[in-house]
């Protein structure tokens, strides 16, 4: 599953249940930090960040 619009993870976060593996996407370095800490809390392994 790919999220092309990340945010603040929460859509990412949810949707990624259905998948064994995720990949997150964002270009403002704000909320790419603050969701990357997040979703790597929620979900340790299940994510790649660009």
């Amino acid at each position: 599953m790919m999220d092309l619009t990340g945010g603040f993870g929460v859509d990412s976060h949810y949707l990624s249940q259905g998948f064994g593996k995720a990949i997150y996407c964002e270009r403002q370095p704000e909320l790419f930090q603050l969701a990357k800490n997040n979703l790597e809390l929620l979900n340790p392994g299940k994510f790649e960040f660009f």
